[in-house]
């Protein structure tokens, strides 16, 4: 085992990575294709490979099965908290960090 201390990483530097990072696609706005796919056999898998091929972020089957049967009350919620989600998001990035991350495991790791 290794004995080595545990030092987190820069908040900054995650910050700056994860502002990096391709946004993931909503694929509630591809519903339609999706759906034109399952009407024509293709499976929740084959779905998936399409649309990896198409929007050049990794697709799961699970995500192209989630959205094609979800009932429309979660979806609704889901795109509720996305907004809220979005919202803190650009309070966060207004505040660049700001007081976010200011402790990890007691310590003080950010002005």
């Amino acid at each position: 085992m290794d004995n080595t201390p545990y030092i987190p990483p820069d908040p900054q530097q995650l910050f700056d990575e994860a502002e990096a990072e391709i946004p993931k696609p909503n694929l509630r706005l591809y519903l339609a294709a999706m759906s034109s796919l399952r009407r024509k056999g293709y499976s929740f898998a084959d779905v998936a490979k399409w649309m990896t091929e198409r929007l050049g972020v990794k697709i799961t089957r699970s995500q192209v099965a989630y959205v094609l049967t979800a009932p429309a009350e979660v979806l609704e919620a889901d795109e509720e908290a996305e907004a809220l989600e979005q919202e803190a998001d650009r309070i966060a990035e207004e505040n660049q960090l700001g007081d976010a991350v200011t402790h990890v495991n007691g310590k003080k790791v950010a002005e």
